[in-house]
């Protein structure tokens, strides 16, 4: 039995896509195949409802919330406090994760720097603290939080797509969610024995830019099309059989199909990732950029 990993990158609003596609993955993974997650920012909330067997709460905070434009964002997340009252809701006392969630998260001072913290097992309550750190985009959450002795914002500040921790688990297959058409794996991800598939959902709604945009409707759609994609996704995956190169193969194609349709398109995840790119070296040595919990 092969073993997979799962990255949910942030991206406001396009984190509804994310959830549509964890969806999916009930009908062609168990939950023993799938040994560790890692998220930033909104993909944080959407790794955990998936572990926590929560995905119908997931539904619930997703698909009934309603605020379009920035400003009844602002009003929703920052003066009713939604974030907060739906960590509440989501982190339980009785949650077990069975496998290991790297939670990113950045700091700006006493100096920049940047950390992949290890949760797993039952429920701490340290938790819930790390959640309000870690998901805290800066202008639209409101003010960064203290946290380990340091002031922290939104993970994705310095690593959007975490892949670096999942690379030191023991894992064969690595599924990465992101939302930038432009993004691309470092050479050296390609060279290791893992296989890494590497997917745009945005690709699912003709590449809808509407990050900010959390009405109703919108997140509804944004939900579905990421779960037909994944159904289609898996179903591609799987369709020569289920060994490591027959998934290395297919996940080859997928990539260089969906790579031809993503260089005509722009978004702004683009400046997050090249963000990222400046800050590389805060990523240097993941392995002493761990800390668990």
């Amino acid at each position: 039995m092969l073993k997979y990993g799962i990255v949910c990158s942030g991206g406001l609003a396009k984190g509804a896509y994310q959830l549509g596609f964890l969806e999916s993955l009930h009908d062609y993974l168990s939950k023993e195949e799938i040994k560790a997650f890692a998220g930033s920012s909104i993909g944080i909330f959407n790794a955990y409802f998936y572990l926590a067997d929560k995905m119908d709460l997931g539904r619930e905070l997703w698909l009934n919330f309603d605020a379009k434009g920035y400003f009844k964002l602002y009003r929703e997340i920052v003066l009713k406090g939604f974030i907060n009252k739906s960590i509440e809701k989501i982190i339980e006392e009785e949650d077990v994760l069975p496998c290991p969630l790297y939670v990113s998260a950045s700091s700006i001072l006493p100096w920049p720097g940047h950390r992949y913290y290890k949760i797993s097992g039952q429920n701490k309550p340290i938790w819930k603290k790390l959640m309000r750190t870690a998901i805290g985009v800066p202008f639209v959450t409101g003010l960064p939080k203290i946290f380990d002795k340091k002031i922290c914002v939104d993970g994705s500040l310095f690593d959007n797509v975490p892949i670096l921790p999942l690379l030191e688990e023991e894992v064969d297959v690595i599924i990465v969610l992101h939302f930038d058409s432009r993004y691309k794996l470092e050479k050296r991800w390609l060279e290791s024995d893992k296989v890494i598939l590497e997917l745009d959902l945005s690709v699912s709604n003709n590449f809808l830019k509407k990050a900010f945009n959390f009405s109703k409707d919108n997140l509804n759609q944004m939900y579905e099309s990421g779960k037909m994609y994944g159904h289609d996704i898996f179903t591609r995956l799987f369709k020569n059989g289920k060994t490591l190169e027959q998934i290395r193969l297919q996940a080859d194609k997928i990539m260089k199909e969906e790579l031809i349709v993503r260089k005509t398109y722009k978004n702004i995840d683009r400046w997050i990732t090249l963000l990222n790119r400046l800050t590389k070296k805060l990523r240097k040595n993941p392995k002493k950029r761990i800390i668990e919990l």
